[in-house]
This record gives structure tokens, C-alpha cells and sequence, in this order.
């Protein structure tokens, strides 16, 4: 069995799987930022040691899909964006003192992507992107039917990238300043943001409105609401006709929380990458879900392991 990790900013997964990706058992947790670095690590060790104790099975290797940005060589964390602790850790050095088998550390929306790439939504193709739209937003960037790793600190950091910016004139901002799922909600939870005369407005009374609550808006036919959800999906797709014109993938497949909108978020972002995109790439690629809407982070982490094992 391998063990695959993911340290998000909002959940933390481990899953045991075989070297082919079939998982074995599975938790699940939600991030306490407030407890840091050292907080989330003994929650994934006791994780891990339950779910060896549970299945009876002995670990090979583990990967650790980290979201934040990691050193390939070192195997040491650089930082997180959301949760602090994170700044120059040994992470790959402290997986591999508590459970005495070889670790990898990778990106998380990497890990992602991978599992996408060998088993989900990106396989058979031979230029892919995958991209996550959670509590942040990363990418994972595959030409040639190989991922591009770029330096040290890897590369297609997607919500980093800069497109115009609605909330201000005249201004630019980081895609995930926007769009991230954390942007979306701060943005609905901002005082005198929601109109009056919107469904979200009675909720919004009775508590802090999520990604969710907007989605079942815009399924109801809420103006404001399907207008959010336009201008999220014509802001990442400036972003996607950047990558489409850079790099011409034949598929993006999106995930992370704020994809389960589907197609209220899906079908408009089609129609604005295409209207983004340069002349002869607007045709010859499709936007989709990914397969793996809750695992696909701990599960490619997992295959990373095991294939660095050479299985």
C-alpha cells in the first residue's frame, strides 16, 4: 500500500491505495488554520497510523500533495499562501522519520493533475490542463503526454497569474483574488454586496453565505447571483485562453469545490475561453469536470510513490 496526503488550505485527506490507484480507506478532516503547521501534521500522522492499523497493511511510500509551494529536491515546503508554519519546513524529512518508508512532495493541484492525467479525465491526451477552482487555485500543465515540471519551485501557478480586475477600475489582480472559493465567499459576505432584491439576501441575514448557497441561487434563476458566477467564469477563462494560446491543450478539465457549481459555471467559461483564445486555437480542445471531484489530490500523490518505486 501507498499513502497519499493532502495539505489544503480548507481539507486534509489521506487514502491508502495499491501502486494502480485503487483506494484502500480513506479520512477526511477540515483544516484548522488556526493550530498551523504543527496542528495539521499530527492530525495526517494519527491518520495515517489508524489507517494502517485498520486495514492491517504496511506502507511502501508515501506522497504528500502539499498546497503550497515545494522544493523537488529538498522535499521542504517554501510556504502556504493560507496557513501559516509553513515557511522552510523539512516535510518530506518528517514523513520519513515517523513512518521509516521513502516520501515525495509535490504541489498539490500537481498531485491533482496527475491522478487526472494517468486514470481520470486527462487520459489518452497528450496535452492537458488541469486546474482546481477551491480555496485556492493552482494548475498542472502536461505537453507531449508529459508533465512540465519547471524549476525548483515548479511552475503553472495558474491563480497567480494576472487578468483584469471587476471589483476595482482600471486595476489587475491575481486570478485566485477573484475567483478562489475564499474570493467568492468574501466577496458575498462583504456588507451591502448582495442586492435586496436577491434570494441570497434573506440568507445572508441568518449567517455567512458560502459557494454553495450562490450555486442554488443561480439554479433558482437569481439575476445577481447567475452574474457573479459570469464574471468568475469570464475571468478564469481569460486566464485558460492565455494557457489555450500558449499551449494548445487538447483538454482542461476543472476542480476543486467551487466546480461542483457544474455547468452554471462551466457552460459560460466554454463560450468565453474560445472568445479569449488566439484564432487557431479556439477550436480543437474541450472544457470539462474532472473525474475525481473529492480524491484526486491524495490519490495521484499515491501514484507518485508507487511509480517512484517503479511500480
Amino acid at each position: 500500500m501507498f499513502a497519499g496526503v493532502e495539505i489544503g488550505a480548507s481539507k486534509l485527506q489521506v487514502i491508502l491505495a495499491d501502486a494502480q490507484g485503487a483506494p484502500r480507506a480513506t479520512l477526511q478532516h477540515a483544516v484548522e488554520r488556526e493550530k498551523g503547521a504543527d496542528g495539521i501534521l499530527r492530525w495526517v500522522t494519527q491518520a495515517m497510523h489508524t489507517l494502517c492499523t485498520q486495514t492491517k497493511e504496511s506502507l511502501e511510500g508515501i506522497g504528500v500533495g502539499f498546497g503550497g509551494i515545494v522544493s523537488r529536491t529538498t522535499g521542504c515546503t517554501l510556504l502556504s499562501v493560507q496557513v501559516h508554519g509553513w515557511e522552510s519546513y523539512p516535510l518530506r524529512d518528517a514523513f520519513e522519520f515517523a513512518f521509516h518508508v521513502p516520501c515525495i512532495v509535490e504541489n498539490d493541484t500537481v498531485c491533482g493533475g496527475l491522478a487526472e492525467f494517468w486514470l481520470g479525465s486527462g487520459k489518452g491526451t497528450q496535452g492537458f490542463f488541469y486546474t482546481n477552482i477551491g480555496s485556492g487555485i493552482g494548475g498542472a500543465l502536461f505537453a507531449n503526454g508529459h508533465l512540465l515540471t519547471g524549476q525548483e519551485w515548479g511552475c503553472a501557478y495558474f491563480g497567480h497569474t494576472w487578468v483584469p480586475s471587476w471589483t476595482q477600475p482600471n486595476a489587475a489582480e491575481k486570478i485566485e483574488n477573484l475567483c478562489s472559493g475564499f474570493a467568492i465567499e468574501n466577496r458575498l459576505n462583504t456588507p451591502e454586496y448582495v442586492p435586496e432584491n436577491s434570494l441570497l439576501y434573506s440568507e445572508k441575514q441568518a449567517g455567512r453565505l458560502s459557494c454553495r448557497q450562490l450555486g442554488l441561487a443561480a439554479e433558482a434563476g437569481d439575476a445577481f447571483a447567475l452574474a457573479e458566477i459570469d464574471r468568475v467564469a469570464r475571468t478564469f477563462a481569460i486566464g485558460l485562453g492565455n494557457v489555450l494560446t500558449l499551449l494548445h491543450p487538447q483538454r482542461i478539465a476543472i476542480g476543486g469545490g467551487v466546480s461542483h457549481l457544474g455547468e452554471t459555471l462551466l457552460q459560460p467559461m466554454r463560450g468565453y475561453a474560445r472568445e479569449f483564445a488566439f484564432e487557431p486555437c479556439k477550436d480543437g480542445f474541450e472544457i470539462v469536470p474532472c473525474h475525481y471531484p473529492q480524491e484526486a489530490v491524495p490519490l495521484g500523490a499515491a501514484l507518485l510513490a508507487a511509480k517512484r518505486k517503479g511500480l
